[in-house]
């Protein structure tokens, strides 16, 4: 169980990193909407490969 906990935070402390580098220099509402038009992508893909 310890080695669980220890993985997830690991794993957040990376994400965290690359989400401060991908998003370097981005305003609140850029992140924002940048993550929206993604959100809009992964529906377009999933409806896409449900046909």
């Amino acid at each position: 169980m310890e080695s669980k906990i220890l993985f997830k935070e690991a794993y957040d402390s990376v994400s965290n990193e690359m989400g401060n580098i991908y998003y370097r220099d981005f305003t609140d509402k850029e992140i924002l909407q940048f993550e929206e038009y993604l959100n809009r992508i992964r529906v377009n893909l999933e409806e896409w490969s449900d046909k």
